[in-house]
């Protein structure tokens, strides 16, 4: 381990390999330094051909490509591509910390491909922290034993390739309006079976404060007022056009039991389920009964 120029703290460093599914180039941390500053492009050698991976521990830092700006801050993870021009820099007045690691190889190719990661700069708000952790840890002791590192390495990518593909729509160049839509599709699919919020904070990798902000920035409510709000909905189309009980409904729509059920249904509507139900068939019968006079004239 040393520390560069750049007041960064390199855990790993090797020059390119042959015949190898994995190369592994740079892994270390980055602290803060106001002067920070990296140019790829064509003329950079063979940097120019090697991934990015990078998760942003703290400070500001900013991603330049095609002459477009891209600022992240602490949690977020960005990716960027081989053989794309770019200039990634510190801000001067609150400098990032990262960490990093340098790669290519047939193995990263594979997985950036399969994982449809093409575009230039991927860059997304979720927490990959624990598996740059992991890699450096391996890497630091990867000169003792260089294929358990290496081998460790490509499962801590895999990881992170994983997260990023799940929420990649959670990415610098999506607006709070996109990501409360998946929010609340995620609910709507799966609005029949119990689900909890540590459940959307797990398969969206965000808090579960992020969830609750995102939602309510868009819909008003939290997302599980919304779920239940879009439960008892569902509950009145119900008892108006099916036999379907009480208790049978409170089942069905993931409600602990038929008190929970009953009690909430009320809150929401003003009536019971079973008073609902009987005004909904008195106004039927009304409507019926019209009909039929209608018809008979």
């Amino acid at each position: 381990m040393y520390y560069n120029v750049k007041n960064e703290k390199i855990y790993y460093m090797s020059a390119e390999a042959e015949n190898v599914p994995l190369n592994i180039f740079l892994a270390g941390i980055t602290l803060p330094n106001p002067n920070y500053i990296i140019s790829h492009n064509s003329s950079s050698n063979d940097e120019f051909d090697r991934y990015q991976f990078e998760y942003v521990t703290g400070g500001i830092g900013y991603i330049t490509i095609d002459g477009k700006t891209t600022t992240v801050k602490e949690g977020d993870f960005f990716f960027l591509n081989k053989s794309c021009p770019r200039i990634f820099y510190a801000d001067a007045k609150e400098p990032w910390e990262k960490m990093f690691i340098t790669v290519n190889g047939p193995l990263v190719d594979g997985l950036v491909a399969a994982y449809r990661m093409d575009a230039p700069l991927i860059v997304s708000h979720t927490d990959v922290s624990k598996n740059f952790l992991q890699i450096l840890k391996l890497l630091e002791k990867g000169h003792e034993s260089p294929l358990e590192a290496c081998e460790g390495t490509a499962v801590e990518l895999l990881k992170i390739i994983q997260k990023i593909s799940r929420g990649k729509q959670f990415g610098a160049e999506q607006n709070v309006v996109c990501r409360a839509e998946h929010i609340k599709n995620y609910i709507d699919q799966n609005i029949y079976r119990k689900f909890t919020l540590n459940e959307l904070s797990d398969y969206f990798f965000l808090s579960k404060t992020q969830i609750i902000r995102i939602f309510n920035e868009k819909y008003k409510m939290s997302p599980m007022q919304y779920a239940i709000a879009r439960r008892i909905a569902l509950a009145t189309y119900y008892l108006s056009k099916s036999n379907i009980s009480v208790s049978g409904l409170a089942d069905m729509l993931a409600f602990s039991d038929s008190k929970h059920f009953c009690k909430t249904f009320k809150k929401y509507v003003n009536k019971t389920p079973r008073e609902y139900r009987k005004s909904n068939f008195e106004v039927q019968e009304k409507t019926m009964e019209g009909l039929q006079r209608s018809i008979n004239k």
